[in-house]
This record gives structure tokens, C-alpha cells and sequence, in this order.
């Protein structure tokens, strides 16, 4: 019987719920908590402090286990270091120091490094080296220095590698790439200082690749590692 009242809820429990089915199921996915604790912001500066050091280490160490040039001193010889030692720092502020509110670098500067750390090296090589002498340019003369500026560059790429995994929110593969060109760049840098060779041709067939090489595998790292 109808309740007599225009606006009484009686019997409103003997409506059936049409989303009880909804309620009584379970949800379609569950989120999986990461597997191990994400770091805190101390944490990060202290790993990122000992990382640079032992990038640094290594590509010291090899070229003092493999020997330095004996015209270190030469004004041509220091002045590529330099630029090279300059942009390298430069470039990883730019790419890696975090803008305003804790943002990332924008896509555009990172997409730019890809192209003036090469661009400052063979500009440099062009400066400083000399033309060919008698010999022509030939695999025997260059794989020495291609194996050795690769290895230099691979301790600043594994550091790289551990200190920024699940580190790009965007522009994953960008972003890697442009951090292993500098990485790339340090072997460079290390084997300019080991290598007494001046011609142009060798220095950039022989000291630029790991540039190139440190893009790729960047490149690689960030699309599988950098954002998960």
C-alpha cells in the first residue's frame, strides 16, 4: 500500500541496485608498487656526487694506464681539450639540471645537444688537426684508438645508466641519447689525451665515433629503461 505522504521513502530498500553487480566484482587491474623504494632527493645527490667521480675515475685511469701523449702541453693539444672538457660540462648541466618547479630540460635542448656536441668536436678537430701525412687512413691505424676511446666512454655510460634509470618523464629516447652522446664525448676526450695523432682524418674517424655510439646505446636506455 502506498504511503500517503508525497515525498516518504518507504519501501525504498525493495528497489533492486542496478550497478550491485559492479560492486560485487572486482576490479579489472591492480596497481603493482615498484619493487624496490624510490629514492629521496638526498639519496639521488649523493649517488649522482660518486657516479661523476668514478666516470671520472675511469676514464682517468685508463689513460694513465695506457700512457699520455708526450705534447700534452702543445697550445692545439690543450686548447681541444679544453673545448672538449667545457662542452662536457656544459652539456650535462644543460641536459640533466632540473629548470623551474623540478621540471626536466625542454625536448628542444636536449634535441640540440644531439647535434652541437658532434658539431663542436669536428669543429675543433678541424682547427687544431693537420692534413694527411704519406700514409693513407686505414682500419690498422685507426681500431687502437676506436676500441680505446669506446672502452674510456664506457664507465661514464654505465654511471649515466645507474644514476638516471626511470629518471624521463618524456622524450625518453631523446633524452638517453643526448646523455650518452656526452658520454660518448668523455671517451673522446680521454683518448685525445692518449692519442699524439694530429691528422684530421683520423681524429674524426678514430676519437669522434663513441659520440655516435654513446647516442645510440643512450638512445636505446632511455626507450627501455629510462621512464619504468
Amino acid at each position: 500500500m502506498a504511503s500517503s505522504e508525497p515525498f516518504s521513502l518507504e519501501g525504498i530498500d525493495r528497489i533492486p541496485d542496478p550497478v550491485a553487480h559492479v560492486a560485487a566484482g572486482t576490479a579489472p587491474g591492480s596497481a603493482t608498487p615498484p619493487a624496490e623504494p624510490s629514492p629521496t632527493r638526498a639519496d639521488r645527490q649523493r649517488l649522482a656526487r660518486v657516479l661523476v667521480v668514478a666516470a671520472v675515475a675511469w676514464v682517468v685511469a685508463v689513460v694513465a694506464g695506457c700512457g699520455v701523449r708526450p705534447d700534452l702541453g702543445r697550445p692545439a693539444v690543450l686548447g681541444l681539450l679544453a673545448a672538449l672538457g667545457l662542452t662536457l660540462a656544459l652539456g650535462v648541466g644543460l641536459v640533466l639540471r632540473p629548470r623551474a618547479r623540478g621540471l626536466p630540460a625542454g625536448v628542444r635542448v636536449v634535441q640540440h645537444a644531439l647535434w652541437v656536441v658532434p658539431a663542436i668536436f669536428i669543429a675543433g678537430a678541424l682547427a687544431t688537426g693537420v692534413g694527411a701525412g704519406d700514409e693513407p687512413l686505414a682500419w690498422t691505424s685507426m681500431r687502437g684508438c676506436l676500441v680505446l676511446s669506446n672502452l674510456m666512454a664506457l664507465g661514464p655510460l654505465a654511471a649515466a645508466a645507474l644514476l638516471l634509470r626511470r629518471s624521463f618523464l618524456a622524450a625518453a629516447g631523446w633524452r638517453g641519447a643526448a646523455v650518452g652522446a656526452l658520454a660518448g664525448l668523455a671517451g673522446t676526450l680521454g683518448v685525445h689525451a692518449h692519442c699524439p695523432c694530429a691528422e684530421i682524418g683520423h681524429l674524426l674517424a678514430a676519437h669522434g665515433p663513441p659520440i655516435a655510439v654513446g647516442a645510440v646505446l643512450g638512445g636505446l636506455f632511455g626507450l627501455a629503461r629510462g621512464r619504468v
